[in-house]
């Protein structure tokens, strides 16, 4: 796995934690969760990244870019 990061998610209990990696689209859901709030499920992510040693910009930038390759396999896939 690469550079990678923690971000709130919602699931069916409520809100969770996911992993982004830089590039690659889509997230892997984790065992952290479940939150009452998407607040606490962000705090949470954001402070196990922190643990990890991102800043908060590049944590956001490595979520971007995962959000970013899965809008263009979206559209590969619609273009078939």
């Amino acid at each position: 796995m690469g550079d990678f990061a923690l971000s709130a998610i919602v699931t069916d209990n409520g809100f969770g934690v996911g992993a982004a990696e830089r590039d690659v689209a889509g997230y892997s859901p984790t065992t952290y969760g479940p939150f009452q709030t998407w607040d606490e499920a962000a705090d949470f992510a954001n402070m196990v990244n922190v643990k990890i040693g991102l800043t908060r910009e590049i944590a956001d930038s490595i979520i971007a870019s995962s959000m970013r390759a899965q809008n263009v396999r979206d559209v590969i896939k619609e273009a078939k």
